[in-house]
């Protein structure tokens, strides 16, 4: 049988630790044993031990809408090892709205009529990173297309690829094409 401690936090903010019995069954008491533990930032953690690691921490944390994650081996102050990640982590990096789905535009783009992305991009990163982002989009030009994937907004830092946003098409039901007049000077 396996005995394996863990530690989580609730949605109630209580931070519980205790040992998985077994599979099905779980024992909890409200000892608070570890320093992560009292670190209002923890979601969550896992000890554990292996010959070939030694002692091991993975602990989570969420500050400022971003997740962060630490994994530590043979580290005999782990503990302050991820405090001190974390703390410096929330000092240099902050969260940037990269690509925003609301105010989505490609300045170059004549073919389509409303492009589009899905979801907000959110990237953590120090200042200088920010001042060397690069956007690169690729379109595709499709003929019959509505709410159709047409291309891809690339993300770079300096000159690796990070990100890949996927670019959405869809017509717009009230443009007014030049054979649309003449249709209906005729109609």
């Amino acid at each position: 049988m396996s005995k394996d401690k863990f530690y989580l936090v609730d949605d109630n903010d209580k931070r519980k630790s205790g040992m998985f019995n077994d599979v099905h069954s779980c024992v909890v008491s409200y000892i608070y044993k570890n320093k992560l533990l009292n670190y209002k930032y923890i979601t969550g953690g896992k000890t554990g031990f292996t010959e070939t690691a030694r002692r091991t921490l993975v602990s989570t944390a969420t500050y400022d809408g971003m997740n962060f994650i630490v994994v530590t081996i043979r580290d005999s102050d782990d503990w302050n090892t991820h405090l001190d990640l974390y703390e410096s982590a929330f000092k240099n990096y902050k969260n940037y709205l990269v690509l925003s789905k609301k105010n989505y535009t490609v300045l170059e783009d004549k073919y389509y009529d409303n492009l589009y992305i899905k979801n907000d991009l959110y990237i953590p990163l120090t200042k200088s990173e920010a001042t060397s982002l690069i956007s690169h989009v690729k379109l595709e030009r499709i003929r019959n297309y509505d709410n159709t994937l047409v291309g891809h907004n690339y993300i770079y830092l300096r000159d690796k690829k990070i990100y890949d946003m996927p670019v959405y098409a869809k017509k717009n039901e009230n443009k007014v094409t030049f054979w649309s007049k003449i249709k209906g000077l005729f109609g």
